[in-house]
């Protein structure tokens, strides 16, 4: 399974942001960067990078003042 981290870190390293925050990963996203790249991608494997991204995302969120 090591092989979705490198093509979960090839995706992320391509994202786009938006007042610093990432934004997801989109299957659009995905289904370019298989063609480009000659990796076939099964649904399940989309599955795992989009749960790994959510994880990524939630982890890099902005966090609330913590003095509030």
């Amino acid at each position: 399974m090591n092989y979705l981290l490198v093509w979960f870190n090839e995706l992320s390293n391509r994202r786009t942001s938006f007042g610093g925050v990432p934004n997801p990963i989109t299957d659009m996203q995905i289904l370019a960067w298989s063609a480009l790249t000659g990796n076939q991608i099964r649904p399940e494997e989309a599955t795992a990078i989009f749960t790994m991204d959510l994880a990524f995302r939630t982890a890099m969120a902005p966090k609330g003042d913590p003095n509030e």
